[in-house]
């Protein structure tokens, strides 16, 4: 549905203003773009039910990061399997994941904060794109011991067990891990892929 939908914005400028990058991609292409991005930091529009969850000021830091674990968790919930997406901020003491756990024909979605300092910094992919087991231990762990009443660790959004058409996510994932891969070449960029 248009109703649910998650994509990758890149922001023009210093303020909160975003293109996704599959329009970026459209306007570069036909010429039309006259700035280019910063991809150390992006933003991401998380709309379940055509309400939006992530306010485009909370960025989710560098693309690469992102779209290589955007794939990751793609293939993860294809096959049936929960996925982690962290996000790709390193400044920060507390790791913020996104949770995602298949429950038949939807996903859960959650933030998890993690603060275990020998953990809130690890990724949970490798660099073939494997799953790190004990980050999603952690995780795992995290969210069990989580409530309603936890104060927030971070300025992250807060939401717990959010439902998302499961066929839909893992397209959306898939998607943008395809596109970013694309804005990189697009931009003559490397890319370059630091993971902890």
């Amino acid at each position: 549905m248009a109703d649910d939908r998650l994509r990758l914005l890149l922001y023009r400028g210093t303020g909160g203003n975003t293109v996704p990058v599959d329009e970026y991609l459209a306007q570069r292409r036909r010429g039309e773009a006259d700035w280019t991005p910063y991809l150390g930091m992006v933003a991401l529009d998380l709309t379940v039910g055509g309400e939006s969850l992530w306010p485009s000021r909370v960025g989710m830091g560098d693309l690469a990061r992102l779209t290589f674990q955007m794939g990751a968790a793609s293939d993860r919930l294809r096959h049936d399997e929960p996925a982690l997406v962290r996000i790709a901020v390193d400044d920060a003491p507390v790791g913020g994941f996104f949770l995602m756990r298949p429950d038949a024909d939807l996903v859960r979605i959650s933030v998890i904060d993690v603060t275990d300092p020998d953990m809130a910094y690890r990724y949970p992919v490798d660099h073939q794109g494997m799953p790190v087991t004990d980050v999603y231990e952690c995780v795992e762990a995290a969210a069990a011991e989580a409530t309603d009443e936890d104060s927030a660790e971070t300025d992250l959004p807060r939401f717990r067990d959010i439902p998302f058409p499961r066929e839909r996510l893992v397209e959306d994932l898939a998607d943008e891990a395809r596109r970013g891969r694309e804005l990189y070449d697009e931009l003559g960029v490397n890319f370059h892929l630091e993971l902890y």
